[in-house]
């Protein structure tokens, strides 16, 4: 069991660093497959533009081999497809499924190795014991509880006819720990012929005895007499004790006692006083008050020594809980110290400036792209450096966004923007814009709707663009109109209702 439990943790440990390596070289394969399917939409889409623009319609031209039209689009779609999807990355893919399912397997293996483990803890079962062993362990115990739930029917009947004969739980548990001590029960105190030949014992038994019952009393009686003759002188007046004679041999019993317990206090005394047998009481009962007063006075200076010692252990233990106290604070002090350090540090390195400034910084040269494509005259150059964020080409003299114009600074945000959105690798290919140009001048809206289109066509991401300017609405049209129908413009008209304020 622990062997095959040990190899299922080294069977998913091995699972599970193959499909870790899988995982990785499929991402490895993702990066280097979806450049491929770009290059491959790229491919495809400068041969349709090739075939459009006056190309043969029947000659590749990727290969220049000659093929009828409808066989020349699926010759091109097959090209563009194998350079898409390559094998590699199918075969890859299929062997990461396999791993993970091997994986999941070894799991649920595992799983039902431990559930066996439990079962044998439940069954007392050694670890050494194999898998079979287990479950014909397991099996056994099952069938033992079907027989004992079978006789279980049974037993309650008969303990229900017990209760209906006016029998209680006690009584019945009482009744069967004295079956149990019976030696002729002991195995089997629910044999019911034992029992009834173990009840028909004890009835002969209590009969014999009864009938020995009128002669012992007889002959008790007979030897109370005796005893309460023998036991009249020690009643003369010369032994206090609190027994009447009356009790008859209880009374002898109860003076027994005494005279045993009046012998060992004696004896008790003896261990600590040299008494003569011709020494008088009197002596003996000063000498034991004298005693007692020295034994008083010690007890009480112990007691005070013991309040002493319990103040000075109370002192040593609030001194040490200083002690403890200083040694907690003085460390917290320090984690506190730690702890302000790495805040400061924190505040320094990772404030919202420093963080601005270093994403700005990682994605500058596409914003410098952008800014020279949008703005016109070329006559500032994005910098993000040393708190300087533009700076003239001319005069190489520095420029914060308040000192430049309104529509310089629109286009350096809308530089920012598109700069952001073409460096994120996990973001949808998608581009949202509002209204860009309604603070840039003409020219400048024109060179960014150029750039937007370069972007939009090489890029591969749908642009969202939204405005409320007619003249600016026409001129996206006339700009991206060559798109076909691929080029989508919604018209959005708010309904007015009669009588709603205006």
């Amino acid at each position: 069991m622990a062997d095959a439990l040990n190899g299922a943790i080294q069977s998913i440990q091995s699972a599970s660093s193959e499909v870790t390596s899988l995982e990785q070289l499929s991402a490895s394969f993702g990066h280097a497959a979806a450049a491929r399917a770009r290059t491959a939409q790229e491919l495809k889409t400068a041969v349709l533009a090739a075939l459009k623009g006056g190309a043969p319609a029947t000659t590749c031209p990727v290969c220049k081999t000659v093929h009828g039209e409808a066989a020349l689009a699926a010759h091109i779609e097959r090209i563009t497809s194998e350079l898409a999807q390559p094998t590699e990355l199918t075969e890859l893919s299929g062997k990461l499924s396999a791993a993970r399912e091997r994986h999941k397997q070894w799991l649920a293996w595992k799983a039902f190795l431990e559930q066996l483990q439990q079962i044998a803890l439940q069954l007392s079962l050694p670890f050494s014991q194999t898998c079979n062993e287990i479950v014909e362990a397991f099996s056994q115990a099952r069938r033992d509880f079907e027989e004992a739930r079978a006789n279980l029917q049974s037993a309650t009947e008969a303990l229900n006819r017990l209760h209906q004969a006016g029998m209680s739980d006690k009584e019945h548990d009482d009744l069967l720990s004295s079956a149990i001590t019976v030696p002729t029960l002991t195995q089997n105190p629910y044999d019911v012929a034992a029992v009834e030949a173990q009840s028909n014992m004890y009835l002969n038994s209590a009969a014999q005895t009864r009938e020995q019952i009128p002669s012992l009393r007889v002959q008790s009686e007979l030897l109370l007499g005796l005893i309460t003759q023998h036991m009249a002188p020690l009643f003369d007046g010369g032994w206090h004790t609190r027994t009447s004679t009356s009790a008859g041999l209880a009374a002898f019993s109860q003076m027994q006692q005494e005279t045993i317990a009046l012998e060992r206090q004696r004896d008790e005394l003896l261990h600590y006083f040299a008494i003569g047998n011709e020494t008088k009481l009197s002596n003996v009962e000063a000498t034991l008050a004298g005693t007692l007063r020295a034994l008083t006075e010690a007890v009480q200076a112990v007691t005070r020594e013991q309040t002493a010692s319990a103040d000075i252990s109370r002192l040593q233990s609030d001194i040490e809980y200083q002690r403890k106290r200083t040694r907690e604070l003085l460390m917290r002090s320090m984690n506190l110290q730690a702890a302000s350090t790495a805040l400061r540090k924190l505040r320094s390195e990772l404030s919202l400036e420093s963080t601005t400034a270093k994403s700005l910084n990682a994605i500058g040269q596409e914003i410098n792209e952008a800014f020279v494509r949008i703005h016109s005259p070329s006559e500032y150059e994005y910098v993000g450096s040393n708190g300087v964020l533009l700076r003239s080409k001319e005069d190489q003299e520095d420029w914060s966004l308040d000192k430049v114009s309104t529509g310089q600074r629109a286009a350096f945000a809308l530089s920012v923007f598109l700069a952001v959105n073409r460096t994120a690798a996990n973001a949808p290919p998608v581009i949202l814009i509002d209204d860009p140009v309604a603070h840039v001048d003409d020219l400048n809206a024109l060179s960014f709707l150029d750039y937007l289109r370069d972007l939009a066509v090489t890029s591969k991401k749908q642009v969202f663009f939204a405005t409320a300017d007619a003249r600016v609405a026409s001129l996206f049209a006339r700009k991206f109109g060559f798109l076909g129908d691929d080029f989508k413009r919604i018209d959005l008209v708010r309904d007015v209702q009669v009588g709603a304020p205006c």
